[in-house]
């Protein structure tokens, strides 16, 4: 686990959510797809990325 460099809480191995349409990633279910303005579009797990639960940054 790696500590998370703007709030240095300890951050999560978790898979990175992307929009089936366009591949776009996305940090919650219920946005609209960043690329192509798709709303509610479905979600897939793409690769792994570490993520901060605290303040969501992710690397």
């Amino acid at each position: 686990m790696f500590e998370c460099p703007i709030c240095q809480n300890v951050m999560e191995e978790t898979p990175a959510m992307i929009t089936e349409c366009c591949g776009a990633e996305v940090s919650e279910e219920g946005e609209s797809c960043p690329i192509c303005g798709m709303e509610d579009p479905i979600l897939i797990e793409g690769e792994m990325c570490f993520r901060c639960e605290n303040c969501g940054y992710s690397e």
